[in-house]
């Protein structure tokens, strides 16, 4: 039983209720405001429709009693609401009565036999008061809705029950047979609401939603107990790729949406950077979402497929990502304080093996028999500790001494995140204002991230037709770290010597290496410190003259400022020793962009028949400078990069760098739907792009898009499978565009000035770039086929994509001529195409009065491939890239194992100096004759990208009572791996090394093992073993909580309180033996540890 509402939601209505009783005047106006009915076979509800439509006034009724689709023979002639209402409701057996802005339509009652009288009011789970709620006495339809207090009056039988319910809430039966007025309280039911969610410009229900959407709410994000959005978003939706730049704190994230678009070289670095999504926060366009604390998100809604995207044209081919921040409530009219807080603890996980004392002992005389594996002698010296290891080596194995430097570096952090926010409403007015500090602190002692938000929003209704807000967010941010002390960890041996003999720390440990210094004393001595102040914000105008159309102005300013500064120490790696080499940097940046958005809505419902459309135009104007300095020789280490000054090198020719870019963007979009019966729906969108990047000629491209949909469960014929909650089929095609890798002036030759030696030094200007006048838009077309269901009432459901994208005209390098005199220019050439799978499931397995099971799980897998490269050319060896290969395949020599003697080819392998135990990889020809490794031997051995991802959440609930546990996994990826490179390749041989099986002549014949021999000059290509599968699965957390008791807490004065503790990270299960699989192909001068946090936090709302 449902009551039907014409207009907006409950909180709308409401808040319009509360501003009807300023005046008794409304009311009396309201009966009598004249009313014109047209239109031919108008059923009563397009009479109702029109009639709210003209009065501006709400008509409520319980469609169990008012047929709502019968046809009027004869329209009421021009007269008074009132008048018409009753003419309306003739031999219906229903009257209407007018109560503030709201007509009201029930049955006539009927008293029954042994009539009693039932009274009561309605509220919430929050305790407020619930309008219009349908009361219904049992198997009569005897009935009557609450007021706007929430009370009732209905007269029954003695013996009979009440039905109570209302649209978003789950209906009870309720005994009114006890003495006193009856308290119900109503407990929401989201699978009956109809969700809105947040698309381009706009909003929509997700019921006639015909793109792929994801949206997270402020619930999951806050259940994660992240310290960043995109940490709480891991391993959540499906079809979106997240990454960790880094384990550093305040350390973002690379998300990538549906796969690798475009044909760009990350080497063997990240390769999630390369094609990032465009961020939309409250209706201002972002290159990220990191300033941003996860306390003040109410919703994050992730478009994914082209039609969806459109909208946003150039800058929607990677997937947008919509952020709407907290605002006030216009529901009550009231303020709510809301706290949210958590300190943690934590500590290094996941730490690699590495040699201890003996272990570093026995390798170093492995090590000193791979030099010398022909006679194993050395100066004519058998291998032994004392002629393998230098003699502080020596000297300290043979005293006991052993230090763990990875040990004495790591301390447990204390980190700890506090958010206040006090919102509400008033008087046609909406306000919400929120402070929050973040302090992350870094295993090191040293690392640190600080953040600093202030944000305030407020709408107010200026007159019934005119609506002005304004919201602005700040973000101040303090990132401290020392890039080297890691590293210089993991290289020091353990044989080494912590303290001088005055008990002072040693700068450099080992006597034999003056570039590896010690962590304790690097971490002072080699820092850097980012500060940044971001501000944006909006203030907008809305205009509202009819109830179907709405036209809006917004103008949306973004600042950023940052400073950052290094400096690094005499007493330092880079410094050496040597205060000349004591060195001071600082570069500041400054970014200033404007948005002014237009947009025009319209809304309206013929019969069975709904539609939508939207118009509007944008304009973006940006600029960025930035200057950087950078000096050396400091007498002293004190001033840091605060004065520069005080450095003794400081020649301006040298040391100052400057840039400038400014662009313009104009658009023009629109957006059309279309809905049959509610069942049958259609969307149309289009967006016109200019940008200043571009070429003349070539700046402006129009970007369409157009999707389906079909509510299969809204069909008769599927009215008898009442175990189906929701069926509807979906297909979609739009285009939409690229050109981010595109600086602002790269149509544009750039003049520089050169310095050569001719005779003596002479400086010349020289074209630095060949511009290309003809560059255009990189486009990406994409398919999407999508299905959402749900069944037995939402206790399964979710939702299927398959799409296929193709992406062409990308913008890369093209490869020239050198005659020409430039290497390459910037061109349109390149086509890759996407395909992929996408699932994401809810299931609520158990469900009882005390305990109830939920689990939420996604999968993706994503297929990429090259179509067609630069000139045609199937393959570009230098890029490794390759026609019908992924765009990050790895392309590289297989191991297939280790030279031993008797081994076919091993003649040949020693004359090319290929020692036992080095590596042996694939021989396209095979190992016969002269055989010689070059590149036509190497394989494609996978790809960077992972060929599925997927995450778990399990949620338990018993009464108060709450635990999760996050799962999230990335498989079938390869890396280079950095921590092998620099702990592993034997390159420098006092280095420390990770506790690999290396290859020996006791061990030849075993299988297992992981590295080549040590010593070797020529151990063969080492890259077949620095490329490692990085495969893993990762807890993201463990989350205990509690809420208490409603009673305790109003006692107390709160409307809530949850208390938790939570294991962040608690478990990962891989087989790369690096310090994180998530980012091995991050550079190991800025690597950082892993770690586990436990974290005991609290939520109140007074």
């Amino acid at each position: 039983m449902n009551l039907v509402q014409l207009k907006t939601g409950r909180k709308f209505f409401k808040l319009f209720l509360i501003l009807a009783l300023s005046s008794f005047s409304v009311l009396a106006y309201s009966q009598h405001q004249q009313v014109h009915l047209s239109g031919n076979n108008v059923t009563l509800k397009s009479a109702f429709k029109q009639i709210e439509q003209q009065t501006k006034m709400f008509v409520d009724y319980n469609i169990q009693e008012v047929n709502d689709s019968k046809v009027i023979k004869n329209l009421p002639k021009d007269n008074n609401v009132k008048s018409v209402m009753e003419q309306l409701l003739q031999g219906t057996e229903c009257s209407a009565t007018f109560n503030n802005n709201h007509i009201i339509i029930a049955k006539e009652k009927v008293q029954p036999s042994k009539a009693k009288v039932a009274k009561g009011v309605v509220k919430d789970a929050s305790g407020e008061t619930i309008i219009g709620v349908n009361i219904l006495e049992k198997g009569t339809t005897n009935g009557t809705i609450t007021d706007i207090d929430g009370n009732f009056t209905l007269p029954i039988s003695g013996k009979s029950k009440l039905v109570v319910s209302y649209i978003g809430y789950v209906s009870q039966e309720v005994d009114p047979r006890k003495d006193g007025p009856l308290t119900i309280v109503l407990q929401e039911d989201s699978k009956t609401l109809d969700e809105v969610v947040v698309v381009g410009y706009g909003v929509a229900k997700k019921s006639d939603f015909t793109g792929s959407l994801t949206t997270v709410n402020s619930d999951k994000i806050l259940d994660s107990h992240k310290q960043s959005a995109a940490a709480a978003l891991q391993g959540t939706i499906a079809g979106v790729d997240i990454v960790k730049n880094g384990n550093n704190p305040g350390s973002g994230f690379n998300i990538m949406v549906r796969g690798q678009n475009t044909i760009s070289n990350s080497g063997t670095g990240n390769a999630n950077s390369i094609n990032t999504p465009l961020y939309v926060i409250d209706g201002m366009m972002m290159d990220n979402m990191n300033d941003i604390a996860p306390d003040d998100i109410e919703r994050i809604d992730v478009l994914k497929d082209a039609s969806s995207t459109a909208i946003y044209g150039s800058r929607g081919a990677n997937g947008v990502v919509i952020v709407t921040t907290k605002k006030g409530s216009a529901i009550k009219e009231k303020s709510n304080v809301e706290y949210n807080g958590f300190v943690s603890f934590s500590t290094a996980t996941h730490l690699p093996d590495m040699l201890n004392a003996s272990e570093f002992a026995d390798y170093k005389v492995e090590r000193y028999m791979g030099s010398n594996w022909k006679n194993y002698t050395y100066n004519g010296q058998r291998a032994s500790y004392q002629n393998a290891l230098t003699t502080q080596a020596y000297n300290n194995y043979t005293a006991g001494k052993e230090v763990d430097w990875v040990d004495a570096l790591l301390k447990t952090a204390v980190s700890q995140n506090h958010s206040l926010r006090v919102y509400g409403s008033g008087t046609g007015l909406v306000y919400s204002f929120g402070v929050g500090y973040t302090d992350e602190s870094g295993v090191t002692g040293t690392d640190n991230y600080k953040r600093y938000n202030f944000s305030t929003s407020v709408d107010k209704d200026l007159s019934k037709v005119l609506k002005a807000g304004i919201s602005i967010y700040t973000a101040y941010t303090k990132t401290i770290t020392s890039p080297e002390t890691v590293r210089q960890a993991y290289r020091l041996n353990p044989l080494t010597d912590m303290y001088n003999e005055d008990g002072s720390l040693r700068t450099f440990p080992d006597d034999g290496l003056t570039n590896v210094s010690n962590p304790l004393v690097e971490k002072k001595n080699d820092m850097t410190e980012t500060l940044g102040l971001h501000a944006f914000g909006n203030v907008y105008l809305q205009f509202k003259p009819l109830g179907w159309l709405t036209m809006k102005t917004q103008f949306s300013p973004d600042a950023y400022f940052s400073r950052y500064g290094m400096y690094y120490g005499a007493q330092s790696k880079n410094g050496k020793g040597n205060s000349a080499n004591a060195t001071a940097k600082t570069v500041s940046t400054n970014s200033l962009k404007y948005t002014w958005t237009n947009t025009v809505n319209a809304d309206k419902s013929f019969g069975d028949h709904s539609l939508g459309l939207m118009v509007g135009s944008e304009w973006v104007k940006s600029k960025n400078d930035n200057i950087s300095t950078d000096v050396k020789n400091f007498a002293t280490d004190l001033y840091k990069w605060y004065n520069l000054a005080a450095a003794a090198n400081k020649s301006l020719a040298d040391v100052v760098g400057s840039s400038y870019a400014q662009e313009q963007w104009f658009s023009f979009f629109s957006r059309a739907n279309y809905t049959y019966k509610g069942k049958y729906l259609l969307t149309a969108t289009g967006r016109y792009d200019g940008s200043s990047r571009l070429a003349a000629g070539h700046r402006w491209k129009f970007f369409p898009s157009a999707a389906i949909g079909w509510r299969i469960t809204e069909e008769n014929f599927m009215k008898k499978y009442n175990w189906i909650d929701n069926l509807k089929l979906r297909v979609s095609y739009g285009i939409s565009g690229n050109n981010n890798n595109v600086n602002p002036y790269q149509t544009q030759s750039n003049i520089i000035n050169y310095s050569y030696n001719f005779g003596s030094a002479q400086t010349a200007s020289i074209i630095k770039n060949l511009a290309n006048a003809n560059l255009s838009w990189e486009t990406t077309k994409e398919w999407n086929f999508g299905l959402d269901y749900s069944f037995i009432k939402g206790r399964i459901n979710g939702t299927i994509d398959y799409y296929r994208r193709r992406t062409d005209n990308i913008l890369m390098n093209r490869v020239l001529s050198e005659m020409t005199g430039y290497a390459s220019v910037m061109d349109n050439v390149g086509v890759v195409d996407n395909k992929g799978i996408e699932l994401g499931l809810n299931l609520v397995p158990i469900k009882m009065k005390n305990f109830s099971w939920n689990l939420n799980m996604n999968f993706t897998s994503n297929h990429n491939e090259i179509v067609e490269l630069s000139g045609g050319a199937e393959r570009d060896e230098a890029n490794e890239w390759f026609v019908g290969q992924s765009v990050g395949a790895v392309w590289n020599y297989q191991k297939v194992g280790y030279w031993n003697k008797g081994d076919e080819g091993y003649e040949r392998a020693l004359s090319l100096g290929l020692a036992p135990g080095s590596i042996k990889v694939y021989e396209n020809d095979g190992y016969s004759g002269n055989w010689t490794t070059t590149t036509a031997d190497k394989v494609f051995l996978g790809s960077r990208y992972p060929k599925w991802t997927g995450g778990v959440t399990s949620t338990f609930n018993y009464k108060n009572w709450s635990l999760a546990v996050n799962v999230y996994t990335r498989q079938g990826q390869w890396n280079y791996s950095q921590f092998h490179w620099t702990t592993a390749r034997d390159d420098n041989s006092l280095f420390n090394h990770l506790n690999l099986k290396y290859w020996s002549e006791s061990n030849a014949a075993d299988n297992d093992i992981e590295w080549c021999r040590p010593g070797l000059s020529n151990p063969g290509e080492i890259t077949a073993l620095l490329w490692q599968k990085t495969s893993f699965v990762k807890i993201g957390y463990i989350t205990l909580g509690y809420d208490a008791p409603s009673g305790f807490i109003k006692k107390i004065g709160l409307s809530k309180l949850h208390a938790y503790a939570s294991c962040q990270n608690p478990f990962v299960f891989t087989n790369y033996k690096g310090l994180d699989p998530e980012a091995a192909s991050n550079g190991t001068d800025t690597m950082y540890f892993m770690t586990r946090s436990m974290e005991i936090g609290l939520n109140l709302t007074f």
